[in-house]
Order: structure tokens, then C-alpha cells, then sequence
């Protein structure tokens, strides 16, 4: 019920970074910040932590390579990071491995509204085939 103030409560959040250094700083002043608001009301906190992935960098050379090929094919292009645990991260640490996201409508990925235009798809599909004939011959 919403108008009933629970004996207890129980949530749990995600965090995603980087490096390492910047996830276990965020994770300490978040907590320090629970635990000072629980203070100062007089209640108790515990905590535990359920999983912990560390942050994988992609290869350079790959990241720069497809950015280049989307260039070279009039497509915008944003270096970006993803603090998703994708395939890639697993990849990354056996070979150079890169990332190529598409355009999903309104932003919106991994739910239901989920939408990306074939035209989109055919884009990231490209870049992709452009890159693996240039990976491969040289």
C-alpha cells in the first residue's frame, strides 16, 4: 500500500563505469550517502554486493577502424562507451574486438518498444562487412 511506511525495505541498483577506479568510488559514495541519510534518521542499513563485473576496453585500432569506415560511408558515427556486460567484454580479453551500435528508435533498447529500421540495421551491417574485408587482407 502506498500510504503504509514499511518496518523494512529491500532495492537494489546497477552501476556501470569506465575503469575500475571510478565504479568502486561510485559505489562508496553512494553507499556513504545511504548510510549517512540512515543515520541520521536512526535506522539500519546492510548491504551486500551481488556481482561485480570490471570494466573491458575495446581495442583502439577496431574502435578507430569502424569509425573510419562509417566516415568513408556518410555515416555519423560517436565514439562511445557501454557499461553493459555485452558478448564483446568476454571477447575483448582473447582478441582486438570493437562494437558497432545502430540507431534504435527514441533511444530505446532491451524493452519492448524496441525498434530499429532495416535501413538502420543494413548500415551497421555494412560497416561491419567493410571492416572484416579489410581486417582480412591486411
Amino acid at each position: 500500500m502506498p500510504n503504509v511506511i514499511p518496518g523494512e525495505a529491500t532495492f537494489s541498483f546497477g552501476i556501470r563505469d569506465v575503469t575500475l577506479y571510478s565504479l568502486e568510488g561510485l559505489v562508496t559514495a553512494i553507499m556513504g550517502e545511504i548510510e549517512q541519510v540512515m543515520a541520521d534518521r536512526n535506522l539500519c542499513v546492510s548491504s551486500k554486493k551481488l556481482s561485480s563485473t570490471p570494466p573491458i576496453s575495446l581495442d583502439q585500432s577496431i574502435v578507430s577502424l569502424l569509425a573510419e569506415i562509417a566516415q568513408q560511408n556518410n555515416v555519423a558515427a560517436i565514439q562511445m562507451s557501454s557499461g553493459a556486460v555485452h558478448d564483446a567484454a568476454t571477447i575483448a580479453q582473447v582478441i582486438p574486438t570493437g562494437m558497432i551500435f545502430i540507431h534504435s528508435m527514441d533511444g530505446r533498447s532491451h524493452c519492448p518498444e524496441e525498434f530499429t529500421k532495416i535501413e538502420d540495421i543494413a548500415i551497421g551491417c555494412n560497416i561491419l562487412a567493410d571492416a572484416i574485408r579489410y581486417l582480412a587482407s591486411n
